[in-house]
C-alpha cells in the first residue's frame, strides 16, 4: 500500500512475525538493586532470553519482538526485573495479585509508593486471585499463576531460604 502524501512505499515487514514473550518473575523480597551487579545481569539475563527467539537482534531492539512482564509487583525482585523489562520497546506489565490491591499494600508499607506507580504502567493488566485460604495460600496461587502465564521465568534468589510455601520474605 502507498502512502498518499508521500507516494513513497511503507517499509516491508513481510517474513516477519510480530511476537510476544511473556517473562514471569519470581524471587526474594529482600533485594534490592544496589547489590553489586545485579541490575547488570537482571539486564543481561532479558537480553539473552529475547535474542533467543530473534535471528536477528534488531527485532527486538526495535519492538518487533515485544516483552510483557508477568509479576506480582512485591519488594526487590519483582521489581527490579519488572523495570528491567519495561525499558523494552513495546514492553508491557502483567500483573498478578495474591489479594485486593488495598490489602496487598500492607505488606511492604514502606514501598507502596513504588507500587503504585508500577500500577500505573500504561497498558497494564491487574488480575488479583481469589484465594479462599489463609494468605500464604494467595501468595501461592499468584506465584502458581505468574508460572502459568509465562514462556519463560526470570528467578533471583538471595542465597537464603525462603521463609515458607508461598510466603512473603
Amino acid at each position: 500500500m502507498t502512502n498518499t502524501a508521500t507516494g513513497e512505499d511503507p517499509p516491508s515487514d513481510k517474513g516477519t512475525v510480530a511476537l510476544r514473550l511473556r517473562i514471569g518473575i519470581t524471587g526474594h523480597r529482600d533485594i534490592t538493586a544496589d547489590h553489586p551487579g545485579l541490575v547488570t545481569e537482571i539486564a543481561n539475563a532479558v537480553e539473552y532470553i529475547s535474542e533467543l527467539l530473534a535471528v536477528d537482534p534488531e527485532r527486538v531492539r526495535s519492538g518487533q519482538i515485544a516483552l510483557t512482564a508477568v509479576s506480582s509487583l512485591a519488594e526487590g525482585a519483582d521489581r527490579l526485573v519488572a523495570a528491567e523489562i519495561l525499558k523494552r520497546p513495546g514492553s508491557q506489565l502483567e500483573i498478578v495479585l495474591p489479594m485486593p490491591q488495598e490489602e496487598y499494600r500492607h505488606d511492604f508499607p514502606d514501598s507502596v509508593a513504588e507500587f503504585e506507580e508500577l500500577m500505573k504502567t500504561p497498558g497494564a493488566t491487574i488480575d488479583t486471585m481469589q484465594a479462599t485460604g489463609p494468605r500464604e495460600q494467595a501468595y501461592e496461587l499468584a506465584g502458581r499463576a505468574v508460572v502459568d502465564r509465562s514462556d519463560v521465568l526470570i528467578a533471583v534468589w538471595d542465597g537464603g531460604p525462603a521463609a515458607g510455601r508461598g510466603e512473603p520474605v
